[in-house]
């Protein structure tokens, strides 16, 4: 991307593309922390009879894997993102193992917005691009704010591309 300026980067939104799932998860952390500190009172009251030296393990397990599938999806979401420059489209993917698709301003042939119902509600998306070359669609970016803001954005790019 030599002698380009970036006009647009935006990257997905984790709660906003996923509310029920991101709540879930997030409710796990918190239900895992609550069973560790709370682990002496919930053996005694419920009477589960669990060994004293394993009463830890349960809520650290629930909260640890919870927020480790946290940890995960938000690197995903960060390292993810829809970049446009002077000249050209590209989604970004990865950190150690890299994913990058390009698409240059001339062969942009439609820009596409898909959202559900809940999507909808939430004011996010799905944002995609195919060229004049190929069936489907080429460059999908799930999770987009905003994006029929981002895709009428993306348009008024290529249309002064095009004039200019």
């Amino acid at each position: 991307m030599d002698n380009e300026t970036k006009l647009l980067t935006v990257s997905p939104s984790m709660f906003r593309n996923h509310p029920l799932r991101f709540s879930l998860i997030l409710a796990a952390v918190v239900l895992g922390i609550y069973i560790y500190l709370e682990r002496d009172q919930l053996n005694a009251s419920w009477k589960i009879g669990i060994p004293e030296e394993a009463l830890p393990i349960p809520g650290l397990l629930i909260a640890g894997l919870a927020a480790l599938k946290l940890l995960v999806w938000w690197i995903r979401s960060a390292t993810t993102r829809l970049v446009v420059t002077t000249k050209q489209i590209v989604r970004h993917e990865g950190i150690l193992a890299r994913y990058m698709v390009q698409m240059r301003h001339e062969n942009v042939q439609n820009i596409y917005v898909k959202q559900t119902i809940l999507q909808r509600l939430m004011n996010c998306g799905i944002v995609g691009f195919s060229s004049s070359g190929q069936a489907d669609v080429e460059i999908v970016v799930e999770g987009i704010p905003d994006p029929k803001r981002i895709a009428a954005k993306i348009q008024e790019i290529l249309d002064g591309r095009q004039r200019g």
